[in-house]
């Protein structure tokens, strides 16, 4: 026949139908990432390794970042239609805060989404512009670093204070904080 002369190795079964199932990967989202058919009993191919899509991603969080680990269902002997879910290793992010000293840094923390940052250094100190009837407290910070949720710098704020006498002891009378 035709077929034969064009065709010499194939071979026509008639009868016999193969039933394929739908392997369906998704995202973590619901998004549908790759369909594949494959015949029944047979293996499914993961879709990355098989070049057919890029890694799933999972943009990041403030509070958390993702990385692909892997899918959720067994890729083994297809039976029927399947679903398989991209699956993300979840990881906390960590946030930097400087304290600084009019750009002088200070200390410098790294600190888990959410947490809190204590600065334990020495009390900022600002003697530039000081006088004998003038000087410089430290007041605080500009911001709190009680709940960190983003890379943060912290300036030290300092009050003026003016003396209306002039000191006369050697002694340093400024209030102590």
């Amino acid at each position: 026949t035709a077929y034969a002369a064009a065709w010499p190795g194939l071979t026509v079964t008639y009868g016999q139908f193969v039933t394929q199932h739908a392997v369906t990967f998704k995202n973590y989202d619901g998004t549908t990432l790759f369909v594949e058919h494959i015949d029944q009993g047979s293996n499914a191919y993961d879709p990355i390794q098989n070049g057919d899509i890029d890694t799933p991603t999972r943009p990041s969080t403030d509070e958390y970042s993702y990385a692909f680990r892997g899918w959720d269902g067994s890729l083994s002997t297809i039976s029927g239609p399947r679903t398989i879910t991209a699956l993300f290793t979840e990881t906390k992010r960590t946030y930097t805060v400087k304290w600084l000293c009019y750009g002088t840094e200070l200390a410098r923390k790294t600190v888990e989404y959410g947490a809190e940052a204590v600065y334990d250094g020495d009390k900022p100190t600002y003697t530039l512009e000081e006088s004998m009837l003038a000087y410089n407290l430290f007041k605080g910070w500009d911001q709190s670093t009680g709940r960190v949720t983003r890379n943060m710098s912290v300036n030290a704020v300092f009050e003026r204070a003016d003396m209306s006498q002039p000191i006369s002891s050697t002694e340093d009378t400024r209030p102590q904080m």
